[in-house]
């Protein structure tokens, strides 16, 4: 039986850890460690999660709680959480969320049917207790183009939770979150992953994400420190995919995914960091020749780029001006 680490960061969430924990107590799967990283909360959510852990005493043994000294940020405390593990393979859930209650036996089964190093999952939206919307994996060839265009597009959305993944995948190639990079830490661990580990995608939806803690990691994300730490993160993964001269199609993408952040700068009034981004952005994006070519690889990829272009015109200009 494959053991699976499930790794739960923790802060500020004593009003949805219960029911997070219950969710992960109570899977159908036996053969579990849970390692979760109290990152100084400065609530009770230790203290719920405790006695939640009371009314399951067959899982006792499988829990680990690791404390930081001081409060280092949600890829500190994934980073911590993942150099613990133990498993064959890992669940990143967030202390927020909640999972099926035959996720991990669901998972580990597409895995091991597949010989997948990556498995994922559709997931839906909560807020008050209601699920607002579902969103379903993208199902394409396992080329390379999936794992860093389209996940730059937007097909493959870029977070760690909610995706079994094979813990000797980031061990064999020294994938591991950086230190300072704390916001958008999944952003440039996943295209890492997914280039190197064999992904398997499901319909079931496994995973429940919320999207009403105001007080989460995520819902507090518009700082200076937090917006450098995405600019970070960009530039981690556009230099990691550089070295790999990978082909003029994937450049455009990461160009694209900085743009991206540009315009999350933009709307947001960051300009200086705005200005700091888009001096990185060496690609011509008006080389009607390279978008011939690029019709010729793959037509959602040249629709998809071409929409993004039109679509960055506008603020481009509004971004030049501040320089």
């Amino acid at each position: 039986m494959l053991k699976v680490s499930i790794l739960v960061p923790i802060y500020g969430v004593e009003r949805y850890i219960g029911k997070c924990a219950k969710s992960l107590f109570e899977q159908t799967y036996s053969d579990i460690e849970y390692v979760f990283v109290n990152d100084c909360t400065k609530d009770d959510s230790i203290g719920v999660l405790n006695r939640v852990l009371e009314n399951y005493p067959q899982r006792m043994q499988q829990v680990r709680i690791i404390n930081h000294e001081k409060n280092m940020g949600l890829g500190a405390a994934r980073r911590t959480a993942i150099l613990n593990a133990n498993g064959d393979y890992i669940l990143h859930v967030d202390s927020d969320d909640y999972i099926a209650e035959n996720a991990v036996e669901v998972l580990v089964k597409e895995a091991h049917d597949s010989k997948a190093d990556i498995v994922d999952c559709a997931f839906a939206e909560v807020a008050n207790g209601n699920v607002m919307s579902s969103n379903l994996p993208y199902h394409g060839k396992a080329e390379i183009y999936n794992g860093i265009i389209l996940s730059r597009l937007g097909f493959v959305t870029n977070q760690i939770w909610g995706r079994l993944i094979k813990r000797s995948l980031y061990k064999e190639n020294n994938i591991i979150n950086e230190n300072g990079i704390d916001l958008g830490e999944d952003y440039s661990i996943l295209p890492k992953l997914l280039y190197k580990g064999k992904r398997s995608h499901m319909d079931d939806i496994l995973y429940y994400y919320r999207i009403d803690n105001g007080a989460s990691y995520m819902n507090n994300c518009l700082s200076v420190k937090n917006i450098e730490s995405c600019i970070k993160a960009h530039y981690d993964i556009y230099d990691y995919f550089l070295k790999e001269n990978l082909s003029l199609y994937t450049k455009y993408s990461l160009e694209l995914g900085m743009l991206n952040l540009i315009l999350f700068c933009h709307k947001n009034r960051y300009e200086l960091l705005k200005s700091k981004l888009y001096k990185n952005i060496d690609i011509d994006f008006w080389d009607l020749k390279l978008y011939g070519k690029l019709l010729k690889y793959n037509r959602l990829l040249f629709f998809s780029l071409g929409l993004k272009v039109l679509l960055t015109k506008n603020f481009l200009r509004k971004v030049r001006k501040y320089e």
